[in-house]
């Protein structure tokens, strides 16, 4: 219990809060090379297209609790980023309380049915955090009985909240 310990809600006053205009890409490119002379509707169809070839050929990975890394990171994640950034405008602080590697546990407590505030929670961790971490949230029963809703929770790495 030593390593417990409290993360102030607003920052220590160290700067520590990211920085909604700066959004680093959740998975790096080693050599931009010709890429980076494209414009931003080109590099969008060539990603897509990577996606879709990603795909078709199965050369993707899923970890054994059904969380698809290349889905949430190319297609679940980017539709929410404009509500993040434009409609919400999330201020993220204290993500250097979160640790790079290893297990975390994240506790908030949102109100009302659609878990929107959990969802920029995931967001910021993935986008502003130096390890880009994926965040895997607690759902109620009712999210994975839900038809199309239920497969996307697990393939986004969202768990069961009780046990069976």
């Amino acid at each position: 219990m030593g390593d417990a310990r409290v993360i102030p809600l607003h920052g220590d006053g160290n700067g520590d809060r990211a920085d909604p205009s700066r959004r680093p890409r959740p998975v790096p490119a080693s050599d931009p090379g010709p890429e980076a002379d494209r414009p931003d509707w080109e590099r969008r169809i060539a990603g897509g297209l990577a996606f879709l070839r990603r795909r078709i050929t199965g050369d993707y990975e899923v970890d054994e609790f059904g969380f698809d890394r290349d889905l949430t990171l190319h297609v679940l994640a980017p539709p929410f980023r404009p509500l993040y950034e434009k409609w919400f405008r999330v201020e993220a602080s204290g993500l250097h309380n979160v640790p790079s590697i290893g297990g975390a546990l994240v506790v908030a407590n949102h109100s009302g049915t659609l878990p929107l505030d959990a969802v920029m929670t995931a967001l910021a961790l993935l986008d502003h955090h130096p390890a880009h971490r994926h965040l895997r949230m607690l759902g109620a029963d009712l999210v994975f009985r839900t038809p199309g809703l239920g497969p996307l929770a697990r393939k986004s790495g969202q768990t069961l909240a009780c046990n069976p």
